[in-house]
């Protein structure tokens, strides 16, 4: 009885580190926001980088078209800034997408505007000046509902979306 006990204590110390390793290896690939490969992640720092990949950003925001580039932070929520603790880690993204001058444009005409001064504080992105517009029907529009949620406001004159969104 007491071999069964210890072969099953040994069983559990050598299993338990795996089982927290794999949660660390699923935060990385969620750190990107897709499967896809970002040469910029490393999720030890994740919330000191810039990321530039569009790939992340037209999927967060399926209804948003004609992003021409983007620059964005991701920043962990709820965790351990070294991310040890096992489990699903929430995210949130924030930066800016430049819009072609068509897409702009059709954003600028499909929605009713009102000011705004959004409160938005970047660790790693310079903020870029613009007037900025809210419609909480592009937030309603734009953002892929089953995975974020957020906000985003408009500097018409820039071409610009700076955005604010999180998993859950």
């Amino acid at each position: 009885m007491k071999n069964k006990a210890a072969v099953l204590l040994a069983l559990v110390m050598v299993c338990l580190p795996a089982a927290c390793g794999n949660a660390a290896s699923n935060a990385d690939s969620r750190s990107t926001g897709s499967n896809a490969n970002n040469s910029n992640t490393n999720n030890s720092n994740v919330s000191t980088q810039t990321y530039t990949d569009v790939s992340v950003v037209k999927e967060i925001f399926p209804g948003l078209d004609g992003i021409e580039s983007a620059e964005y932070e991701i920043v962990p929520l709820g965790s351990s800034p070294d991310n040890s603790v096992p489990g699903p880690l929430d995210y949130q993204y924030q930066g800016y997408i430049v819009l072609t001058d068509e897409a702009k444009e059709n954003l600028v005409q499909a929605y009713a505007w009102e000011g705004a001064e959004p409160a938005v504080e970047f660790e790693t992105i310079a903020e870029r000046d613009g007037t900025y517009r809210y419609s909480p029907y592009l937030n309603r529009d734009v953002i892929k509902k089953s995975s974020y949620a957020g906000r985003v406001w408009l500097a018409e004159e820039e071409n610009t979306v700076l955005f604010v969104v999180h998993t859950f």
